[in-house]
């Protein structure tokens, strides 16, 4: 099915898709926090706290890409729009990010500017697929 004759059944389902998925990575980034901060009140070494952070790194890069796209998803629809045009849109969109990160990797003296860049480019690659991009 490709994007232009996609139903609002389809859409809703992939949108619940997104949508949990940020729900998710809202519940892990405020875990961390609060993690980090038992840890720094609390007698834990919170460097070594710190270093079990990729999962929230990840979930961090989700929240930046669904603020990306939320405008895309939620504007409301202009005459004749169809919502398979909505979604194209956003499929594009994603596809352009994906690709543009892929293309030119994070290469800063910074390593977490890298992970979390590296982070971006695997949740832009998550967006695509729940927008329906890649083969099933």
């Amino acid at each position: 099915m490709t994007n232009a004759t996609m139903t609002q059944e389809v859409a809703d389902s992939r949108k619940w898709l997104i949508e949990a998925a940020v729900e998710n990575a809202k519940k892990v980034v405020l875990l961390f926090s609060d993690q980090m901060r038992e840890a720094v009140e609390g007698d834990a070494d919170v460097l070594s706290e710190f270093g079990w952070g990729g999962s929230a790194v990840h979930a961090m890069a989700t929240l930046a890409v669904w603020k990306e796209m939320k405008p895309v998803l939620e504007h409301p629809f202009c005459e004749g729009e169809e919502v398979g045009d909505r979604m194209e849109l956003a499929l594009e969109l994603a596809q352009k990010r994906m690709f543009h990160l892929a293309r030119y990797p994070s290469s800063s003296t910074s390593e977490l500017k890298n992970v979390a860049d590296r982070a971006r480019l695997t949740a832009w690659a998550e967006m695509v697929e729940r927008l329906g991009g890649s083969p099933e």
